[in-house]
C-alpha cells in the first residue's frame, strides 16, 4: 500500500505543477483566471461496503478539482476604445458562429467587416441596443453592431485654430527679394549715371584706400566705368526698365514693414539687406521723389543715415514714374 500511496503523491504533485505552469504561461492572457489544483485523500473500503477498520491509514491522495479563483485583476489602459474589463464579477455575453451564447472575461473586442464587435475567435459582443434618443431596449440581449454605412455630410459652420507662424521664413523671404529682385535694378540706375557722368564716383569713392588720389583715379578709370557699367547691364532699355520697375518694388518693401516682417524694433538681416539698397538709391536725386514719401525711406534713414555719394539729376525726365502722393 505503501508503494501505492507514493505513486499517487507523484501524480497528484505532477497534476499540481501542470496547473502552476498554465497559470505562467497565461500570465499575460487577458480575461484569464488563475487556477488552483485542490487535493482529497484516497481510502480502501471493503467491497461488502463495510468501514469498520476505524484505524485505516487511507490509499494516498487524488486531485479532487482544478478550480478558477475569479479573483478581480488589474485594469490596464490599453488606447483601445473597444478594449474592455469588468470591475467585479460577471461576463461578457458573445454568440459563437453556431448562435451559441458563451461567456468570457475576455474585452479584447475589435469591428468586423459587417460592423459586428467580436473578439478574435469571431464571436460577436451581445448586447442591448439604444433608440434614436440613446435609451436602452430592454428585451433578450443582440448583437451589437455598428453602422459602417456613409455618414451625410453636414456643413461646417465654425472652425477655431490656434498656430504658430514661422517667422524666419517671411524674413529670409524678404532677405531673399532684396538680394535678387531689389539690388539690382538700383545699380543699374547708378552705374547708368556714372557711366554718362564719371565725376560722380568722387563721392562714393570718399574712405576708400585707393593707392592713387581720387581725382587721377576718376580720370584715368573711363575703362572700369565701362566694364561695371556692362557687367550691371547698365544700358539705356535696361535703366529704363528698372525705373519702370522700381514702384512695385517699392510697394513691396512698404508692405513687409506694414506685416513687420522688417523694420521692427529687432533688426534683423533683411532690414540691412533692404535698407542699404534703399539708402544707395537715395543718393540718386532723381529717385528721392519716388522713394522720401514711403516707410521704406524711414527705414533706410534709421539703418544707414549717411550713406556715401551723390549723384545729382541725370536721369531723362521722361523716363521717371510719377512720384507717389503722399497719404
Amino acid at each position: 500500500m505503501s508503494f501505492q500511496q507514493g505513486l499517487s503523491g507523484l501524480s497528484a504533485a505532477s497534476k499540481n505543477l501542470e496547473v502552476i505552469g498554465n497559470n505562467v504561461a497565461n500570465s499575460n492572457t487577458y480575461g484569464e483566471k488563475s487556477s488552483r489544483a485542490e487535493f482529497a485523500d484516497m481510502y480502501a473500503s471493503a467491497m461488502t461496503g463495510s468501514s469498520g477498520n476505524a484505524v485505516q491509514a487511507g490509499i494516498g491522495v487524488q486531485v479532487s478539482t482544478v478550480s478558477q479563483q475569479f479573483n478581480q485583476g488589474n485594469i490596464t489602459p490599453t488606447g483601445n476604445p473597444l478594449d474592455l474589463a469588468i470591475n467585479g464579477n460577471g461576463f461578457f455575453q458573445t454568440q459563437d458562429p453556431s448562435n451559441q451564447t458563451q461567456y468570457t472575461r475576455n474585452g479584447q473586442f475589435k469591428v468586423s467587416s459587417a460592423g459586428n464587435i467580436v473578439n478574435d475567435q469571431g464571436n460577436k459582443l451581445l448586447g442591448y441596443p439604444a433608440d434614436a434618443q440613446g435609451n436602452v431596449v430592454q428585451g433578450a440581449a443582440q448583437p451589437l453592431q455598428l453602422p459602417t454605412g456613409g455618414i451625410d455630410p453636414q456643413q461646417t459652420t465654425k472652425s477655431t485654430m490656434e498656430f504658430n507662424l514661422d517667422a524666419r521664413a517671411a524674413v529670409e523671404d524678404a532677405e531673399r527679394f532684396g538680394d535678387e529682385q531689389l539690388q539690382h535694378p538700383i545699380r543699374q540706375l547708378l552705374w547708368w549715371g556714372f557711366k554718362h557722368e564719371k565725376e560722380n564716383l568722387r563721392g562714393y569713392s570718399e574712405g576708400a584706400r585707393l593707392g592713387v588720389p581720387i581725382g587721377l583715379a576718376i580720370k584715368t578709370g573711363g575703362p572700369l566705368v565701362a566694364i561695371s557699367a556692362r557687367l550691371n547691364e547698365a544700358s539705356d532699355p535696361s535703366a529704363r526698365a528698372a525705373l519702370a520697375a522700381l514702384p512695385a518694388l517699392l510697394d513691396q518693401v512698404d508692405a513687409y514693414i506694414a506685416d513687420g516682417t522688417i523694420g521692427g524694433p529687432e533688426r534683423n538681416a533683411a532690414d540691412l539687406q533692404i535698407a542699404t539698397s534703399i539708402g544707395l538709391a537715395l543718393t540718386l536725386d532723381d529717385l528721392k521723389p519716388l522713394i522720401e514719401p514711403r516707410p521704406a525711406a524711414t527705414l533706410a534713414h534709421e539703418i544707414v543715415p549717411n550713406y556715401p555719394g551723390h549723384t545729382p539729376p541725370i536721369l531723362p525726365p521722361a523716363w521717371l514714374p510719377a512720384a507717389p502722393t503722399p497719404a
